[in-house]
This record gives structure tokens, C-alpha cells and sequence, in this order.
């Protein structure tokens, strides 16, 4: 498998912003609050820091895949890990679709019934693979650049003393470099690294989609703040500002178009992180067959955000998040120390 350097570029900029602009944008604000953007650029920074520090340990490592470097023990955990925070993580987004459309366009529709439409589409895209969805996301992704759009049409509606004081009240700036990353779902990159068609660029593609994603976050991040007032909690900012724009006239054609823009980026961040699931199984366990397992997870994702089983897996999906800064450098790191302790016996 082969995947070109800016498939994955567009990918992992559309699977970590997909949560970032809807069950993130308000746990940003929360802590954050009028220095939100200050609080979320630090923890981009700190992301790209250890990016780079994960960069070079793969490289030491021989550009080899994560999980070939493990014994079969250590793989397997791994594997379970990676599999359990990509399917839980999208059955929180799937919650927040489901309620999104329910409350919007079909009121008096049951949620079974809305995630079952959803789930088909999910369950032959995730059954393409991570190389089709990957390659999907180079429609799809640049779309998010509806992030600045929305930034544009808010301005008029601007109240820009929300920002101040401008380097925020609180005690965020500890939180912001290890609490709470918000860049947790940027894991997949490192997963299809050595998969790269050109592995020497993987730093610099890493870094840009980064950057992009931050860039596009912090737009909808300044959006929320100079539009939302102070100490008002949604349970989608975004989608409250989508709402807003809806009031207006001179919008309604727009937030059309916004919704079907977020849809089909729903849709891409399920099927990716259900193939991505099925991949980290499938190595962690030395499996052949992929299908069924992601048809298995497919269900698995229905179960979990329609019986709200969700709720209890929230403290292993927030830790998942908060360590995940450290996960970046360390289990590369350990894969490291194994793969040369292998090469010395061979």
C-alpha cells in the first residue's frame, strides 16, 4: 500500500479538524474562554514539537511500521488501544450528528432510525480501506475551507471586547501542553508514515497539516468567541453559529451548503476512522481478513452512540487525549529500543 504524501496531508487535516470544529471547539472555549485561540495555538505548537520528536525516533527506527517493530504481546495491546479510541471517538461525533440533524431536519424522527441511514454509507466506505479513504479525503478535505468563509460572514456580527483581556485570566497555559490535545486524532498520520510514497517529505507533510488545521480551527475558534456572549455553553458552538447564519436572509443559501459541506466531512472522519480501526487490529493481531472486522466495528459504532454506552468510555476517550502527547514520543520510542535490540540478535 502506497498513499501520496498529499492524500495524507488532505486526510489527516480533515480527520482532526472534523472533531476540533464540533465535540472540541467548546471544551476549547471553556477552558480557554476569551483566549481560546491563545490556548489552542499552544497546544498546536507543543503538538508539532513532539511531532518532530516522534519524526526523528521512526527515522532512527528504520521508517519501519509501528506495529513490525513490537513483540506479539505489546502489539496486540497497541492495537486494541488504537482500535478502541478510534471507534469510541467516532461514536461521540456520530451522537453529535445524529441530534444535529434530528433537531434540524427531522424532529420527530427516532435516532435509531437516523444512525441506521447513516450506517451503510459508513460500512462500505470503511470496507475500501484506508488507501480509498485517504484518497477521498483530496475531494473532500479541501471543503473545510469553509472555516474561513464562515469567519467572513460573522465579522458583521463581530464583538471584539469578547477577546479581551487577550492573554486570558485563568490557569489554562499548564493545561494547554499536556491536559487536554486536542490534536489526539493527528495519531493516524503517524500510523501511515511508512506507508508514504515519498517518507522523506513525512516531516514537512506532518508540520503543514498541522499548520492547516490550525489555522482553519482558530478562524472558527474566533468565530465562537466575538460572536457567542461569555459563560454561554452549547453543545455545538459550530453548529449554533451555522444556526445563526440560518436567521439571516442573505445566508440562507450558504448554511445550505454548509450543512451538505459538513455531512460529507462526517462521513469521511466515520468510514476513516473505522478503517483505521480494522487496520490497527489486523496488525495488532496478525489477522488476514479486514471486512469482517470492519463490519463488526461498524456495529459496534452504532451500539455505542445509540444505547449512550458512550458516556462510560468518555474517561478512557478523555485519558486517550490528555496522554497523548506523551503516547506520540514514547511508544515510537519503545519501538525503537525493540527493533534495535532486534536487529543486534539478527
Amino acid at each position: 500500500m502506497k498513499i501520496k504524501n498529499r492524500e495524507a496531508l488532505f486526510a489527516t487535516v480533515n480527520f482532526t479538524s472534523v472533531k476540533i470544529f464540533t465535540l472540541a471547539l467548546q471544551s476549547i472555549i471553556n477552558i480557554g474562554k476569551n483566549a481560546a485561540w491563545l490556548f489552542f495555538l499552544i497546544n498546536a505548537a507543543f503538538t508539532a514539537l513532539m511531532f518532530t520528536l516522534v519524526y526523528f525516533l521512526y527515522k532512527k527506527s528504520g521508517q519501519r511500521d509501528i506495529f513490525s517493530v513490537l513483540p506479539p504481546f505489546l502489539r496486540k495491546v497497541l492495537g486494541v488501544i488504537v482500535a478502541a479510541y478510534f471507534v469510541i471517538s467516532a461514536s461521540l461525533q456520530l451522537d453529535i450528528l445524529i441530534k444535529s440533524v434530528i433537531k434540524t431536519f427531522m424532529p420527530e424522527s427516532p435516532a435509531l432510525f437516523i444512525a441506521a441511514f447513516f450506517i451503510p454509507a459508513i460500512i462500505y466506505a470503511s470496507m475500501k480501506g484506508i488507501k480509498s479513504n485517504v484518497s477521498l479525503a483530496v475531494i473532500i478535505a479541501p471543503l473545510l475551507s469553509f472555516a474561513i468563509a464562515v469567519f467572513t460572514v460573522l465579522l458583521p456580527y463581530a464583538d471584539f471586547t469578547n477577546f479581551f483581556p487577550l492573554l486570558g485570566n485563568n490557569d489554562f497555559y499548564l493545561k494547554a501542553l499536556w491536559c487536554f490535545n486536542f490534536f489526539s486524532d493527528f495519531y493516524m498520520f503517524i500510523l501511515i508514515m511508512p506507508y508514504l510514497e515519498n517518507r522523506e517529505k513525512a516531516l514537512k507533510t506532518g508540520l503543514t497539516a498541522i499548520l492547516i488545521t490550525t489555522l482553519l480551527s482558530l478562524m472558527l475558534i474566533a468565530s465562537s468567541v466575538m460572536t457567542i456572549p461569555q459563560g454561554v455553553k452549547f453543545f455545538s458552538p459550530f453548529y449554533y453559529m451555522v444556526s445563526f447564519l440560518a436567521g439571516s436572509r442573505s445566508a440562507v443559501n450558504f448554511v445550505k451548503i454548509l450543512k451538505l459541506i459538513f455531512l460529507l466531512n462526517f462521513l469521511l472522519y466515520f468510514s476513516t476512522a473505522i478503517a483505521f480501526a480494522s487496520h490497527s487490529l489486523k496488525k495488532g493481531f496478525s489477522l488476514k481478513y479486514e471486512k469482517e472486522i470492519t463490519l463488526s466495528l461498524s456495529l459496534c459504532l452504532l451500539l455505542i452512540a445509540e444505547t449512550g454506552f458512550g458516556a462510560n468510555l468518555i474517561p478512557f476517550y478523555d485519558g486517550f487525549m490528555k496522554y497523548s502527547f506523551f503516547v506520540f514520543p514514547i511508544v515510537p520510542f519503545v519501538c525503537y529500543l525493540f527493533s534495535k535490540k532486534e536487529g543486534r540478535v539478527r
